[in-house]
């Protein structure tokens, strides 16, 4: 190993959306309604504020390298492509260097897709902006077709100037080799049934920012086109990455980790610090507390999307060592060994929902990890939300009431059984834990808790006072509810997410 120790800071899914951006309606007063946000995971008027504030952090840190971890768009938009390239080229010209892998929301396929978006009119109501010219809208006072809302694929759709293409790197490779060109660097994805084969550029690559450091940026996007038979309802050809990510990697992109294997085995014979990136999480978050929540919710949406063993079994035989990923939007750190590999997934919080932090790595001789959050960021101005989303000073604030209400409007609602969401409203600690504790907690509170908890890790852990999680540790709950206070003593009891150090010999996780 060479040099002394290397800082690189690290944003997770942005998703910048600038009210400023041209989306068909001319520069400027491109609000997203009050509606949208109410019922979404993130948030979208004030991401392009957020994201200004987190690269002034890092600058004022003296920090020079700053990886994105895909989904840096609202949703790939030409429009918002083109809103953020000011704010790029601006913190290039005061020293910062970008990197990025690509999300599933930054591009789609080789041909891209339609998008559309709900965008507040000077009478107050909502006009539909839209790339698909079949789209329709009933509510909307009118609907403007327009090719800025048209998400690219690949590569037209790839931030410029983020690594994707060979610079004055002091070394830059891709799976295929030194050539940067598209065209040399395709792969054949075949469908289910065999009948349909395309040819798709894989992004992934490989460079030393600074003598003795190698970044593995690992395009983990996975399309897989329809067979001969489209499902209902599908105008794309392909299936959508969101829920593929690492569980495909291994059938249809197995030249990316035999790259890796590869990459990994230099690097030690070099002595380079290796550190990997991807959009998607590589390692199962909830891998313990999966029958809890099995028992209590099913399979949700958020499960759906976690990797599976054999995924993880894969990773960890390419020998990478550390990973850190985007997608879920969670302040994670999650541990896999096995027979005699191991391997530790760093997952990064995003800027558009709670606990809104990006996190700095700091290569040495261990790797350390410190989680920034940008809570005390002053709330922007230019949209008035009413209830408990309105009136705070802060956009940390904001965001934990916007997590805690999105559990009456969307989880119970989207994720709860019926009989269960219908009887959350009248219940409290008590009842759900059999008389024993918290006659006055309501269950909506418990809840939300929950919710805060599994997204912020230690930043949700602390807006629990800490009578109430003495009461959570002690309730086994009666039957029913006992699954959900399994989950919430697993996610106070997992390992550091804010501040840590990974042994780059071992793979031991120690908090800081």
């Amino acid at each position: 190993m060479t040099g002394g120790p290397f800082r690189i800071a690290v944003i997770a899914d942005p998703h910048v959306h600038d009210p400023q951006a041209d989306f068909g309606q001319g520069a400027g007063q491109a609000l997203r309604p009050a509606a949208d946000v109410a019922k979404s995971t993130r948030v979208f008027n004030e991401t392009a504020a957020a994201f200004r504030f987190a690269l002034a952090d890092i600058m004022a840190r003296g920090i020079g390298h700053v990886v994105l971890l895909g989904d840096v768009t609202d949703d790939g938009q030409v429009g918002a492509l083109e809103a953020l390239q000011p704010v790029l080229d601006h913190a290039r010209a005061q020293g910062l260097t970008f990197w990025a892998v690509p999300g599933n929301h930054d591009v789609f396929a080789d041909t891209g897709r339609h998008r559309s978006r709900r965008l507040v009119n000077p009478g107050g109501g909502y006009d539909l902006h839209t790339s698909d010219p079949d789209r329709r809208d009933p509510g909307a006072a009118r609907v403007v077709v327009t090719p800025r809302m048209r998400c690219l694929g690949v590569p037209d759709g790839l931030l410029p100037g983020a690594g994707f293409f060979r610079g004055a790197h002091l070394d830059w490779e891709t799976p295929f080799g030194p050539d940067d060109a598209p065209e040399a660097r395709r792969h054949a994805v075949r469908s289910a049934d065999g009948s349909v084969e395309r040819w798709l550029m894989d992004a992934s690559y490989l460079v030393e920012p600074v003598p003795g450091v190698w970044l593995m940026m690992v395009d983990a996007n996975v399309w897989v086109p329809f067979g001969r038979h489209r499902p209902a309802g599908e105008q794309d050809d392909f299936a959508d990455s969101t829920g593929a990510g690492w569980s495909a990697m291994p059938d249809h992109k197995g030249f990316v980790l035999r790259w890796m294997t590869d990459v990994a085995a230099r690097a030690r014979h070099l002595g380079k610090r290796l550190l990997t990136f991807s959009h998607y999480p590589v390692l199962d978050a909830l891998a313990d507390s999966r029958a809890a929540e099995a028992a209590l919710l099913g399979l949700t949406p958020l499960a759906r999307r976690m990797p599976g063993p054999q995924a993880a079994r894969a990773v960890a035989e390419t020998g990478i060592g550390v990973h850190v990923s985007g997608h879920l939007h969670l302040n994670a750190t999650t541990r896999f060994q096995a027979a005699g590999s191991w391997l530790v997934d760093i997952a990064v919080p995003s800027l558009a929902a709670f606990p809104a932090a990006y996190k700095i790595v700091t290569l040495g001789e261990t790797t350390s990890v410190d989680t920034i959050a940008i809570g005390g960021m002053p709330m922007p101005g230019g949209m008035l939300y009413p209830g408990r989303l309105g009136g705070h000073a802060t956009y940390g604030g904001f965001l934990a009431e916007h997590a805690g209400h999105l559990v009456a409007r969307r989880h119970l609602r989207r994720e709860w059984p019926e009989v269960l969401a219908a009887a959350v409203p009248g219940l409290t600690l008590a009842g759900m834990t059999g008389g024993r504790a918290g006659a006055d907690i309501p269950a909506l509170t418990v809840i939300e808790d929950f919710y805060r908890l599994r997204m912020g890790g230690e930043f949700g852990r602390d807006l629990i006072p800490a009578a109430r999680q003495r009461l959570y540790r002690a309730a086994g709950g009666v039957a029913t509810w006992a699954p959900l206070f399994a989950m919430i003593n697993r996610d106070l009891a997992r390992l550091p997410s804010r501040s840590l150090s990974v042994d780059r010999q071992t793979g031991e996780v120690r908090g800081r």
